[in-house]
């Protein structure tokens, strides 16, 4: 998880301490759904999705840093 958040810290995206991060990678046999914690509208959901999608978009648009994050994926 420490790492997660260091190469997450590289790209200039910083979580709280407090926020927990792991990488599930979606394959053929297993899909991962993420619900979130506050209905969308609420401020910190919109942060969270605004982090969420950076994050999301720069894994499929970069292979090495999909990779990265994916080393350590559960």
């Amino acid at each position: 998880m420490s790492e997660t958040k260091a190469i997450l810290i590289e790209m200039g995206i910083h979580l709280p301490g407090s926020v927990q991060v792991e990488v599930h990678e979606d394959t053929a046999r297993f899909k991962n759904l993420v619900i979130p914690e506050s209905l969308p509208g609420s401020d910190e959901s919109t942060v969270s999705s605004s982090l969420y999608r950076t994050i999301i978009n720069k894994a499929c648009e970069d292979r090495g840093f999909k990779t990265q994050l994916s080393t350590r994926a559960k």
